[in-house]
């Protein structure tokens, strides 16, 4: 993973989600999809004032959406990449603990996703 996209958790995110490239760029992409949608708002609000037509009002909210595609292609690159055994998940206990697992890594990780440098190019 390149410099540019770690962020520096110490150990709060357990592996495979501390090193995985796909985790980082999927929770980045969510990240700027959460930044960008308040901008998305405030200018749907100003076409629709201006007297934009309907359609036109639902076109800033591409670049959301463009965002959370982006998310859920590189979430589910993770999950094809990262299955857990299947003695872990054979229970429900085993099932649960992979998803505490992984709402834990998003929940620790989301917040300095949205304050990261995005000028940074990796």
């Amino acid at each position: 993973m390149s410099e540019s996209r770690t962020i520096d958790l110490g150990d709060r995110v357990p592996a495979p989600f501390r090193t995985d490239r796909d985790f980082w760029l999927s929770v980045c992409a969510s990240a700027d999809a959460f930044a960008v949608l308040g901008v998305a708002i405030a200018g749907a609000v100003a076409l629709r004032l201006g007297g934009a037509a309907t359609a036109l009002v639902f076109l800033p909210f591409a670049l959301p959406a463009l965002c959370l595609v982006r998310a859920s292609v590189r979430g589910s690159r993770f999950h094809r990449g990262h299955q857990p055994l299947p003695a872990l998940v054979e229970t429900d206990q085993g099932e649960q603990s992979w998803r505490d697992a992984e709402r834990t890594a998003v929940a620790a990780t989301f917040g300095r996703a949205l304050v990261r440098n995005r000028l940074r190019v990796s």
